[in-house]
């Protein structure tokens, strides 16, 4: 009943067969001859039409035979999943600041001593943790961590505030300043919200670096911390813009602030960049394409063909239920004026015989993009099917009434079974956020990586002017005096300083380390995943 609801929706009803009384078979003058070929050729008509309804009807069961109806997703499945990939997600960006913050820390002295801490391998990394464990503990190896997660926070909400606030001023100017003047006044608009942020980063990096300060703080001296953390914050922002008040362990603005905001705007750039660039070559276009709403957009159906033209399965159909009295009126017309027409000329053949070539190369062509998108299905790719789909897959199945071989409704039929058999094929499964949101993961971390180790020498730089003044009580020293970015820069390059090379003194320890920390997170967590998701299965199937 379904089926014929949806056969009558796109089609309308059956039309009765003509009634032969309803043929004109009078005529004015009384030709005999004329009179006789005239009826010859009305019941030639009729017998056409019919046998044309009959193999209509046929090619209707054929095709409401091969139908598949698919079960509906489980609501309760999918929130489940969504749930699962979300703590994952979640626990895998924590896991992945928490495992990599002692190597920031050691990176960061790298640049800021590269004297004191001649040897950048990953083996001189892990002794020097060791140390820091035998003599802190477990929880000395991440002292300052909870700082560094206020930072971390503030971080995020700034560059949503940021993005909020850009966004609107560039619709509101879009059409009253000109591009370049947008761009100048949202850059504005960013640094002076990356003023009020950077004491907070300046104060992470020495609690991050000064990881062998004493043991790790009870309960008391733990508020403490974080109260000294504020204080030192409220006053590195106050010595930004006066001078009585000016931190010896901080510079003016223009030698902190404005050479830290350029390097993390090159950063930004060069990041996105790369991941532009990364992501299509990573991840394949089949990869988990996620389907937003019903009418996001979805793989392209199979191209089937009818007599005359090949036809989008996907596309909506050009006839409607509401003109389907219409359609079948003029079908029964065009039928009776193709058969009075005169015969065709001797050359109609060779005609026919290069356009049935055509049609065998698109039917092959066709074919072979089929067996491209359903390997594209095998791959990964997921639609639905609806009631719109099998009636558009229906309506181009359909033999044209102009067609005069019965072989054309065969073909019909065997292109709309391949084509339910594609949309049967591909059942709405859509993945879940982990498994969207992974492959990004992956692409971001690589760019970040990348783009750490064409900037490194700027890193190091800016590294040491940030640590200027300050006293490391675990390390025992201070940093080198300079008087700004570009004064550090020219002593860093000189043979005294340690030359270009001396610029990128824990460059190993950023690429090696770091990589196989993050490698382990993503990992674990894909593990987690599957391990999830096989205990969520073995869970439905004992129901």
């Amino acid at each position: 009943m379904v089926l014929s609801a949806i056969w009558t929706l796109a089609f309308g009803a059956h039309s009765s067969p003509p009634d032969i009384h309803h043929i004109d078979t009078h005529h004015d003058d009384n030709d005999p001859d004329r009179d006789q070929r005239t009826l010859q050729e009305n019941e030639t008509n009729i017998a056409r039409i019919l046998e044309r309804q009959r193999l209509l009807a046929e090619a209707e069961r054929d095709i409401l035979g091969t139908t598949v109806y698919l079960p509906a997703p489980s609501v309760r499945d999918d929130s489940t999943e969504s749930k699962t990939s979300l703590f994952l997600v979640v626990t895998s960006l924590t896991l992945n600041n928490v495992g990599c913050y002692p190597f920031f820390g050691i990176r960061d002295r790298h640049q800021v001593f590269p004297k004191l801490f001649p040897l950048t391998s990953p083996r001189s990394s892990f002794e020097y943790l060791q140390q820091v464990y035998r003599s802190q503990g477990v929880l000395g190896i991440w002292y300052g961590m909870p700082c560094s997660m206020i930072c971390h926070t503030c971080t995020i909400f700034y560059e949503a505030f940021l993005n909020s606030i850009v966004g609107r001023f560039r619709q509101r100017s879009r059409k009253v300043l000109p591009k370049a003047l947008i761009y100048l006044s949202t850059r504005i608009i960013e640094f002076l919200l990356y003023i009020p942020l950077y004491p907070l980063l300046r104060n992470s990096l020495l609690l991050r670096m000064d990881s062998r300060a004493g043991p790790w703080p009870t309960n008391t001296s733990y508020l403490y911390l974080l109260r000294s953390f504020f204080v030192d914050y409220v006053h590195d922002l106050i010595g930004l813009f006066y001078r009585r008040g000016r931190s010896p362990s901080i510079l003016p603005l223009h030698s902190t602030v404005l050479p830290s905001y350029i390097l993390n705007l090159m950063f930004e750039i060069i990041q996105t960049w790369i991941f532009r660039w990364i992501y299509p070559r990573l991840v394949p276009t089949s990869f988990f394409s996620r389907k937003k709403s019903r009418s996001a957009q979805r793989p392209p159906p199979p191209i089937l063909t009818t007599g005359r033209r090949p036809v989008n399965a996907g596309a909506p159909s050009p006839s409607t239920s509401s003109s389907s009295s219409t359609s079948s009126s003029s079908s029964w017309a065009a039928a009776a004026s193709s058969s009075t027409s005169p015969s065709a000329p001797a050359s109609a053949t060779t005609r026919r015989t290069s356009r049935d070539r055509r049609h065998r190369r698109q039917q092959n062509q066709q074919q072979q993009r089929l067996n491209q998108e359903q390997q594209a299905v095998a791959d990964g790719y997921m639609t639905a099917v609806t009631a719109t789909d099998i009636s558009a897959t229906i309506m181009a199945a359909m033999p044209t009434v102009s067609s005069n071989s019965p072989s054309s409704t065969m073909l019909a039929v065997n292109q709309a079974r391949k084509g339910l058999q594609y949309f049967s094929s591909t059942a709405p499964r859509n993945p879940t956020l982990l498994q969207e949101f992974y492959p990004e993961m992956v692409c971001a971390m690589a760019s970040s990586m990348i783009t750490r180790v064409l900037l490194y020498p700027l890193d190091t730089v800016a590294s040491r002017v940030t640590a200027q003044g300050a006293f490391f009580p675990g390390i025992g020293a201070a940093p080198t005096p300079y008087s700004g970015f570009w004064d550090c820069w020219m002593k860093s390059i000189r043979p005294e300083g340690g030359g270009l090379l001396g610029l990128y003194s824990g460059v190993l320890d950023c690429i090696i380390v770091e990589a196989m920390v993050r490698w382990l997170v993503l990992e674990g967590t894909w593990f987690a995943h599957m391990v999830i998701k096989w205990i969520h299965q073995r869970q439905k199937l004992s129901f």
